[in-house]
């Protein structure tokens, strides 16, 4: 059985949808489309779910209506996942791209006797890599010292991770990014591999989130942000330390 690939993607979206569409089927990779949640289309007044408090706390700004769809999103995605029933299963964002050799590193992945439930695919920082092993077909998997790695935009899930995932990350605090990386507070079996296994996309530059005018206007001012510092500083020791626990 083939890994089935869940890709999300907003209904306004889609072209984006033909692109990885195309590009999973020059692959072989099944994908299956789950509709994204457009934050733009919500009131902040309809937010479920969202601890806007301590959120502003954590991370130093107030949230911004594309990363309320990213999180509801992702959730969304991590459902499907589960109450598909399948035992392996991998979430996108349609802003990336695969190659013939991503379908058979996927496997190679779960094939390996690591106990996981859930492996970043791509990153945009590995500083700091510890490796805790290496597939047959030579992916090296582990942890950084070093992070948030940033971007969730590929990841390898089990069924059980899906579940737990939904269920501890239920509540927004920190963008999905961040929330997903965060496996010494939540609990989950998290890994990472050191090279990407799929691509970014050439529009993948093109956020649907937001952009950096807005990210910036949203900052509190810097006198505001101790609480942030000091979520921050400790998230970078327990990071370092929990690379190398087994």
């Amino acid at each position: 059985m083939t890994v089935p690939f869940f890709g999300i993607n907003l209904e306004r979206s889609a072209e984006r949808w033909k692109r990885i569409e195309a590009s999973a089927q020059a692959c072989g990779i099944e994908i299956i489309r789950v509709e994204g949640v457009d934050g733009r289309a919500v009131p902040a007044s309809d937010w479920i779910d969202v601890n806007v408090a301590k959120f502003g706390l954590r991370h130093g700004r107030t949230i911004l209506p594309g990363e309320y769809g990213c999180y509801r999103s992702h959730l969304r995605a991590l459902r499907a996942v589960y109450d598909s029933g399948v035992p392996y299963a991998v979430i996108v964002e349609d802003d990336v791209q695969f190659e013939p050799s991503t379908g058979p590193l996927v496997q190679s992945i779960i094939d390996t006797d690591l106990n996981f439930d859930v492996i970043k695919l791509i990153n945009h920082r590995t500083t700091g890599f510890v490796s805790w092993t290496r597939s047959k077909l030579g992916v090296e998997i582990g942890r950084t010292m070093h992070g948030p790695q940033g971007s969730a935009a590929a990841y390898l899930v089990s069924r059980e991770g899906a579940r737990k995932l939904y269920m501890r990350l239920a509540v927004m605090d920190l963008p999905w990014d961040i929330a997903l990386e965060r496996y010494w507070d939540n609990g989950i079996e998290f890994y990472s591999v050191l090279e990407g296994i799929v691509k970014f996309s050439p529009n993948s530059s093109a956020s649907e989130i937001s952009s950096r005018d807005s990210y910036r206007a949203t900052k509190f001012p810097f006198w505001k942000r101790t609480p942030t510092a000091v979520f921050r500083g400790r998230d970078y020791l327990y990071r370092a330390l929990y690379a190398h626990k087994r």
